[in-house]
């Protein structure tokens, strides 16, 4: 007499759990497309970062979060255990995309839709003419001629005449190329690492009063960039 042996359920088809795969590499591929195009000049800064970035971002990590967690505990169950390791990779990584996100879209919230700070918006500093005409090259937005001091809280003018060396290493302690100092005037420039969104800074030096002015190239809302470049050079030429 003849047993009939157990029939074997059959297990997740390698496709499934590799176009899950696939799906759940969306939300980074678009991340890091974003920030490459950006720097190698394919599209602009703004557009790498607002739109690949924080909305692409987000509806793909999201849908690769999901895809990642469902296939890995698919692939881990049909003994596919390399693909499962890698889509568990996966699910991390669009969370940490997830995370990122939600934290730039809350600096925008927080933040006025500006990318310029100053320390005195009644008597704003000026850059130099090379600088103006660096700008205008870039096609840059044009300075606000008002302003308000709650756009960017405890940024205030540095109430002595900073020395210009002073000038020269708070530009240096807040990471900025220094493309110029003067007796009264110290200049310096920066562009982000990820999307290469530019900023110049400009230190007025006077009797009794130091003032800054931080303004990006781009006319966007920054999360609040330019104030934190603002207030670390007003940290530093405090000390």
């Amino acid at each position: 007499m003849t047993t009939a042996s157990p029939t074997r359920t059959a297990g997740p088809s390698p496709r499934v759990t590799k176009a899950l795969l696939i799906v759940a590499l969306l939300g980074p591929l678009a991340v890091v497309l974003g920030m490459f195009g950006a720097r190698f000049g394919v599209w602009s800064a703004e557009f790498g970062h607002r739109t690949m970035g924080l909305d692409a971002g987000l509806a793909l990590s999201i849908l690769g979060g999901l895809a990642g967690a469902g296939g890995a505990v698919i692939a881990w169950r049909g003994g596919q255990r390399l693909i499962g390791l890698a889509l568990a990779a996966a699910l991390i990584v669009n969370a940490a995309i997830y995370l990122w996100v939600a934290h730039e879209r809350n600096a925008l919230v927080a933040n006025p839709p500006i990318s310029q700070a100053s320390s005195d918006w009644a008597d704003r500093p000026s850059f130099s003419s090379e600088v103006m005409a660096q700008r205008r090259g870039a096609g840059a937005q044009p300075l606000l001629t008002r302003g308000d001091a709650d756009w960017c809280p405890g940024l205030a003018t540095v109430p002595r005449q900073a020395a210009p060396e002073e000038a020269r290493a708070a530009l240096e302690a807040a990471n900025r190329q220094v493309l110029g100092v003067s007796p009264f005037r110290a200049e310096g420039q920066t562009s982000s690492f990820w999307y290469g969104f530019d900023q110049d800074v400009v230190i007025r030096i006077r009797p009794g009063a130091t003032d800054v002015l931080v303004a990006g190239r781009e006319d966007r809302a920054d999360g609040g960039a330019a104030c934190r470049t603002a207030l670390a050079v007003a940290d530093a030429l405090a000390k």
